[in-house]
């Protein structure tokens, strides 16, 4: 996928060590209970990397390198995640991105770029994004990305979340 700024491609070997800071990094995971173990998340970046098909017949999970389109800076990364909210087997439209990358908009342009692939190439009906209340940030994107809440949930483990959605009709 492309757009004006950015190039969203599939992960590769190159991006499995950017992707272990990202996690490591406390302002990117504040809101997701912190940094995450490097090896296991090197792990699961290789197996990415290395065949994404099979972490998606797996998991039902697809991720994606988000880069300058201009320089190829890496940025962060976007995904199309398997959840079940409330019973219901949702997609999770999610956006990380590196602290520098943040203020500049590219992760609206990335999240508009990946639920427009969600809600006509691939036909989802909807998608949603799953966040923390606080997380005002991520509110932001999922605002302009055309996402409305749905509803506030208690998830497993008793995390207060928010879900915004976006319907085909919408996007």
């Amino acid at each position: 996928m492309r757009t004006e700024r950015l190039e969203i491609r599939p992960i590769d070997k190159a991006d499995v060590e950017k992707i272990v800071g990202l996690w490591a990094d406390p302002k990117v995971t504040e809101f997701m209970g912190g940094p995450k173990d490097p090896e296991m998340i090197r792990e699961y970046s290789m197996e990415l990397a290395t065949d994404p098909e099979a972490v998606f017949k797996e998991e039902g999970d697809r991720w994606w390198s988000v880069c300058l389109k201009d320089s190829g800076q890496w940025l962060g990364k976007v995904a199309l995640l398997s959840k079940e909210v409330q019973e219901t087997a949702e997609i999770e439209l999610c956006y990380f991105l590196l602290p520098d990358a943040w203020g500049q908009g590219y992760a609206s342009e990335a999240a508009t770029a990946l639920a427009e692939h969600a809600l006509s190439e691939l036909a989802l009906e909807s998608i949603i994004s799953l966040i923390e209340p606080e997380n005002e940030r991520s509110v932001h994107v999922a605002k302009r990305v055309g996402m409305a809440l749905d509803q506030t949930i208690t998830r497993p483990g008793g995390a207060i979340r928010q879900v915004y959605r976006l319907r085909r009709k919408e996007c």
